[in-house]
């Protein structure tokens, strides 16, 4: 068999081979669970943004926060827990020009621990991917868009993000509250990799040219 063809063949079981998805953290600020406070509310009348800036391009298409509801226990009977995640370019350290909105139902899971006697809760949502460039100041705003509409967004744990606070989503400006800001929260992308056998098929072909070629030179 020729170096070509040994080559051909283990290109094509590559990628003709199923891929691996995997989400991975492009960005995070992480919840202070030794917050003085629950944090402030995010809703309709007040909206909370954070600054955030990736390390390189990316579709993110994931998130993760942390947060309360105003309440001391995990049960909220009737609760959507839906939110709206709003994406904004960065403006004078404030949010500027919508660059995406996704509606999202978060998995909400009970962390077992209280923040001044407000429980506190994990929100994970998966939407559909936003293109952000790499090295480029953002900001994300984490809305309570369900009939509960009592979501106080948790103090993270990297104080230096720039924090902004808006009544109507338009008219912004800089949020100074130092117990509660910035707001904490994780954005993950997902990477698509071939699986470890097509990647051992390829480097069996290679190995094969090399060794093809060490006999030749004999």
């Amino acid at each position: 068999m020729n170096r070509l063809r040994i080559v051909a063949l283990a290109v094509s079981a590559l990628l003709a081979a199923p891929a691996v998805s995997s989400a991975q953290v492009v960005f995070s600020n992480p919840a202070n669970f030794a917050a003085p406070d629950p944090g402030a509310f995010s809703q309709t009348n007040q909206q909370l943004g954070s600054g955030f800036s990736l390390a390189a391009n990316a579709s993110v298409n994931g998130a993760r926060w942390y947060g309360t509801m105003f309440a001391p226990t995990f049960n909220f009977p009737g609760s959507a827990w839906s939110f709206t995640l709003n994406f904004f370019s960065n403006s004078g350290g404030v949010p500027g020009a919508l660059v995406a909105t996704r509606s999202v139902s978060a998995n909400v899971t009970n962390t077992s621990t209280v923040i001044q006697g407000e429980a506190l809760y994990r929100f994970d949502v998966t939407f559909g991917g936003v293109g952000l460039s790499g090295s480029t100041n953002y900001f994300l705003s984490v809305l309570n868009s369900g009939t509960q509409n009592t979501f106080r967004w948790t103090q993270g744990t990297n104080l230096a993000n720039p924090s902004a606070i808006s009544s109507d989503g338009v008219n912004w400006t800089q949020w100074n509250e130092t117990n509660r800001i910035p707001p904490n929260f994780e954005l993950m992308a997902t990477s698509t990799v071939p699986e470890p056998a097509s990647v051992a098929l390829l480097a069996t072909g290679l190995l094969g040219l090399g060794a093809v070629a060490q006999r030749r030179k004999r």
